[in-house]
């Protein structure tokens, strides 16, 4: 358990893993939601995102925003860009993000 949730890594693993290893593989944009407490816990997770993160492709990502070594590692990568979501700019992310994920596919 991670506070109140209860935690199954054998279906994130099963299933977010797998889907992250594939998107490298095929050479795909990588969604990634989220990269948090529950979800580090799995080191075959951990590897599957600093696979995707070394790789040439885009990645999109929610990290969890309070410090833990892993994600601060993450966040202080030269090759990563964070954008704090908030009640003022949600609606306008969606567009500005699709739209830099549009560009970067050509």
């Amino acid at each position: 358990r991670v506070g109140k949730y209860g935690l199954d890594l054998s279906a994130l693993e099963a299933v977010g893993v797998n889907a992250i290893r594939e998107a490298v593989r095929a050479q795909r944009p990588i969604a990634i939601d989220e990269i948090g407490p529950m979800e580090i816990r799995s080191l075959v997770f951990r590897e599957a995102v600093n696979d995707a993160l070394d790789s040439e492709l885009p990645v999109l990502a929610t990290i969890f925003s309070r410090p833990l070594p892993f994600t601060e590692g993450i966040k202080s990568r030269p090759d990563v860009v964070l954008i704090e979501i908030s009640l003022n700019n949600r609606d306008r992310l969606v567009s500005q993000l699709s739209e830099k994920f549009r560009n970067l596919n050509g």
